[in-house]
């Protein structure tokens, strides 16, 4: 079985269950709060198989 990135998940046990990886971001983000930059981007992933546009005309 193919391990992935459990996205969405919140429930560490659902990962493990799941053969899920977890990637733990606490040094990155622990960096990124000490370096004090004057302006951060975070994005978001691109949600698949959205069509915002058609979700306005409806």
């Amino acid at each position: 079985m193919t391990r992935t990135v459990g996205i969405g998940l919140q429930d560490f046990g659902d990962l493990i269950q799941k053969n899920c990886f977890y990637i733990d971001k606490t040094h990155f983000i622990k960096e990124w709060w000490e370096s004090e930059d004057s302006v951060t981007l975070i994005t978001r992933p691109r949600r698949r198989n959205v069509d915002f546009q058609g979700k306005k005309i409806r």
